[in-house]
């Protein structure tokens, strides 16, 4: 996407021009955050464990443990994120861990552009070095062998991680999905449907609003 694509997606979603800004006006009509977002009611309590996959300043680990009191790890390649966080959860470190890494499906290094929120991967070169660890190899360090809620709003990276656990079929260990698509690329429209053909045949879709945020719980 060109840096003209870019201004025009912006004044699209700004204006409600586009068809991600008329969904994205939607969800807030909607109530998305308070009635969708946070409600995992049925789902969540304190014995729950709750994967944040990007979870820049904290505020959705911060709102579901209120609500829930769950065990949360929260992932994060950015440092003054990371910083913010630690500071915000210095008094429940029992409750939330801050990992400085993000889960992938290897082990890698690669760069990444920005330095707070909306921080995203690059192929180019940078200054910025993000850890990325195989989420397989993290789930069997830990021992963990279900995820009641995965939250993944990871810049462009979800469509390779979540094709990755499909494909694995470690997709069967995340009860509940909760998952922002971007669409950073010509073909963002074909892969989100691709992961959605593959999602569908594991997990019930609860809600979609297009590259705004959409919701998986696992079937059966």
């Amino acid at each position: 996407m060109n840096l003209l694509q870019k201004v025009l997606r912006k004044i699209g979603i700004v204006f409600n021009l586009s068809y991600i800004g008329k969904y994205q006006k939607k969800w807030y009509d909607d109530g998305g955050d308070d009635e969708l977002r946070y409600n995992h009611d049925g789902i969540l309590n304190e014995n729950s464990l709750v994967f944040d996959l990007g979870g820049y300043l904290g505020e959705f680990s911060d709102k579901i443990y209120k609500k829930y009191k769950s065990n949360i790890y929260i992932f994060e390649i950015v440092p003054n994120c990371i910083s913010k966080m630690e500071v915000l959860f210095k008094d429940r470190k029992d409750k939330i861990s801050i990992f400085p890494f993000g889960l992938s499906d290897r082990d890698s290094e690669i760069f990444f552009q920005g330095n707070g929120p909306g921080a995203k991967l690059s192929n180019s070169s940078s200054k910025n070095i993000a850890r990325l660890k195989s989420i397989q190899k993290f789930l069997n360090e830990n021992n963990i062998k279900e995820v009641d809620l995965i939250k993944i709003n990871i810049e462009g990276s979800e469509y390779s991680l979540l094709s990755h656990l499909c494909k694995s079929e470690l997709i069967m260990k995340f009860k509940k999905i909760q998952v922002q698509f971007h669409d950073f690329d010509s073909d963002s429209f074909e892969k989100i449907l691709d992961i959605n053909r593959k999602l569908s045949i594991t997990h019930n879709n609860l809600y979609c609003y297009p590259f705004v945020w959409e919701e998986w719980q696992r079937k059966n």
